[in-house]
């Protein structure tokens, strides 16, 4: 599973750690801070498993 979580949101990322999710990337875009209010994202990821 995948998600990604705004710079401005530390709380946020801080749960999906909690529920073990884990940063693999960081996106830093400030020249789009006036159009999508924020500068950055990380990327989060966490193991899906299937039990038969």
């Amino acid at each position: 599973m995948r998600l990604d979580v705004i710079d401005s949101n530390p709380r946020a990322k801080s749960l999906y750690e909690t529920k073990g999710f884990v940063p693999t990337h960081k996106e830093h875009f400030p020249y789009l801070e006036w159009l999508i209010g924020f500068t950055g994202s990380t990327t989060m990821v966490k193991e899906v498993v299937k039990y038969a």
